[in-house]
C-alpha cells in the first residue's frame, strides 16, 4: 500500500484508486480489496467469477458467451433447475415443469399454483457466473460454471 503526505505533514493510506474499473450488474465498481490496493477483476477466463451474456436458456443450464466470446454453459442455481425437481414431491409439494421457466406445484393434489422463474432469463442479459463443478452434465460434458444469482431470481406465483 503506498502512502501519500497531507498538508499537515502527516502519513495517510493512499485512497481509492482514481481509476474506476468498468460497472457491471449495476455495481459502482467491482469489489476493492484493502490489503492489495486493487480491484476484483471479473473478465478473464482464469478467474473465479466471470461475466456472461446469455444466449440461451435450458432446463439446467443457459448457454452463455464469455468475455472472450466462447460459448459456455452455465449452470442455474440448483432450486432453478428442472431436473432434480421434475416430477417428484417434496414436503407434500409436487412439481410438474410444463417448459424451462414455468411449472405447476400441487399440495397433497389439492391446490394447484402456477409458478415462474422471476425476474426470467433474457437473451443478451448479463450475469456473473463463478467457476466450479455443480455436478451437472450436459451432453457428457461437465459444465464448470455457475450463475451466482445477483438477479434474486426463484419460483414466483405466476398471475395469468
Amino acid at each position: 500500500m503506498s502512502i501519500r503526505v497531507t498538508h499537515s505533514g502527516v502519513k495517510s493510506p493512499k485512497p481509492f484508486p482514481t481509476k474506476q474499473p468498468q460497472r457491471p450488474f449495476g455495481m459502482p465498481t467491482t469489489p476493492f480489496n484493502p490489503l492489495t490496493g486493487t480491484y476484483m477483476p471479473l473478465h478473464s477466463s482464469d478467474q473465479a467469477f466471470n461475466a456472461m451474456r446469455i444466449l440461451d436458456e435450458r432446463d439446467d443450464y443457459l448457454v452463455c458467451e464469455d468475455e472472450a466470446r466462447r460459448i459456455v454453459k452455465v449452470a442455474k442455481p440448483f432450486l432453478l433447475q428442472r431436473t432434480p425437481f421434475d416430477e417428484e414431491t417434496f414436503d407434500g409439494v409436487s412439481y410438474v415443469y410444463s417448459d424451462v421457466n414455468e411449472r405447476v406445484a400441487s399440495k397433497d393434489g389439492e391446490i394447484d399454483e402456477d409458478q415462474r422463474i422471476t425476474p426470467s432469463y433474457a437473451v443478451n442479459e448479463k450475469i456473473l457466473a463463478v467457476r466450479h463443478n455443480p455436478g451437472l452434465k450436459a451432453h457428457n460434458t461437465a459444465i464448470e460454471w455457475e450463475d451466482v444469482n445477483t438477479a434474486g431470481r426463484c419460483w414466483a406465483l405466476a398471475i395469468v
